[in-house]
């Protein structure tokens, strides 16, 4: 669990965006982080300056459903009153903001990698990556583990929390609709009070 605090939702005020620049937007792509019982899920806008909108974040229970396995978990969903089962494939084959998504970048590392692995193999477009401590590279591909990227996690780590609060001209976009555990998540990553 991530507390939620009003000052964070404050902090994050200045990244928000009313609407996205639906003519401007390049790509789409997805970034999913595994968790034991789901997923945290990522829509994200590329435009054509180079500015990154998320687009929502979603939790989908399933990466993928055999016709079987929907069938019977959307018959269980309709007599609690629940929507119909979308899972992380659902929204790789969505269309959004008048496109389908890019790709999905998944995380392999800890939760679920077996599972990752085999998802990872249904389609291309699914790319796994895995944070890492590398001495000379941002990134690079997996020499082991096939349609996996390995970063260099303090790099990466650095430039979302210099995009999240500091740089002026490519801000990470976020919606206003954010909810209480999307704010939470997000402004877990904070900037060392220690360092500049």
């Amino acid at each position: 669990e991530r507390e939620y605090r009003a000052q964070d939702e404050t902090a994050l005020s200045k990244l928000s965006y009313t609407d996205l620049p639906k003519d401007d937007i390049e790509a789409v792509y997805l970034a999913c982080d595994t968790q034991d019982a789901f997923s945290v899920l990522g829509r994200f806008a590329l435009t054509k300056n180079n500015e990154v909108y998320l687009i929502d974040i979603n939790r989908p229970r399933y990466m993928w459903l055999d016709e079987d396995e929907r069938r019977v978990i959307n018959q269980e969903n309709r007599r609690n009153g629940k929507a119909p089962e979308k899972t992380v494939l659902d929204y790789l084959d969505e269309e959004v903001c008048g496109m389908r998504p890019l790709m999905c970048l998944i995380d392999r590392q800890g939760h679920r990698q077996e599972e990752v692995s085999n998802f990872s193999r249904m389609r291309k477009n699914i790319i796994m990556y895995s944070g890492t401590s590398l001495k000379y590279d941002s990134f690079k591909p997996s020499e082991n583990v096939p349609k996996m990227f390995l970063f260099n996690e303090k790099t990466f780590r650095s430039e979302l929390i210099f995009k999240l609060y500091f740089d002026k001209a490519h801000l990470l976009r976020l919606p206003k609709n954010l909810s209480e555990d999307d704010i939470a998540e997000i402004t877990c990553i904070q900037p060392d009070k220690e360092k500049r």
